[in-house]
């Protein structure tokens, strides 16, 4: 959706090995992956490349707010904040329009920029290739990626919750998203070490102990949903080779 191509097999695996380098390397270098298969595979420049993956982190991290908004809303009472309510929903909602008009305004920026800086110049060709990603989205392919995004969200969410359910750690599915919205902005963080591991359960574990979890009890669920996802992300990974190796194909795995 995010690069306008039809969906194929080279695409799958950039995407799943991406997803397996992200949950186990320290410091997110295997989010250099995709770039560099789009590079190789795509005909992408790199700066063009980078765009493309600034454009699924942007709107990852606008969901979970999105959601995390409405979410931390709902359990305001519980925290001690229900005076902030209206203005967490505020919150949600303009990060729901933040969603919907961001390409229009990566393309405004991007054309009032030449007016302030050389037009023919090295930083404005870089600013440009960053975000010919953002600024190609039809209206149809925004509404594609929003919802394939919070599909994919909301699937974690889910994994989340019924992780907290088989260690009956999780007062309902709203505070296992929110723990979820605050271990994944934590593991986002590029001082989490190998598969990530520590952020994201203090994160979790700081979320539920309000709510009346145990703190062993949340970091249980926590560490249960981190290696169901680096699992699920490995298999994936190991589908898309085991395609390549079985298809003996010609062209590079990446």
């Amino acid at each position: 959706v995010a690069i306008g191509q039809p969906a194929q097999w080279i695409f799958f695996r950039a995407v799943t090995l991406q997803g397996a380098a992200v949950a186990t390397l320290p410091a997110k270098m295997g989010e250099a992956v995709l770039p560099l298969a789009l590079v190789r595979q795509a005909n992408y420049s790199l700066p063009e490349a980078v765009g493309v993956l600034l454009l699924l982190r942007l709107y990852d991290f606008l969901m979970i707010m999105f959601i995390g908004g409405i979410a931390l809303a709902a359990l305001a009472s519980d925290f001690g904040w229900a005076v902030w309510r209206p203005l967490l929903l505020m919150g949600a909602g303009a990060t729901a329009a933040a969603m919907a008009l961001f390409p229009l305004l990566a393309t405004y920026v991007s054309a009032q920029i030449p007016k302030f800086i050389n037009p023919e110049g090295n930083i404005v060709r870089l600013l440009n290739q960053l975000s010919s990603a953002s600024r190609a989205l039809s209206a149809r392919r925004l509404a594609g990626l929003i919802l394939v995004t919070a599909l994919v969200w909301i699937s974690l969410f889910l994994v989340f919750y019924l992780a907290g359910l088989f260690v009956d750690a999780t007062p309902g599915i709203t505070a296992s998203a929110l723990a979820g919205v605050a271990g994944s902005l934590a593991f986002a963080l590029p001082v989490n070490g190998l598969a990530n591991l520590g952020p994201f359960e203090a994160a979790w574990a700081s979320v539920m102990a309000p709510l009346g979890i145990l703190p062993a009890s949340a970091i249980a669920a926590a560490v249960l949903s981190h290696f169901v996802l680096i699992f699920c992300n490995l298999a994936l990974a190991g589908l898309g080779v085991l395609h390549w190796g079985g298809a003996r194909a010609n062209d590079k795995l990446i």
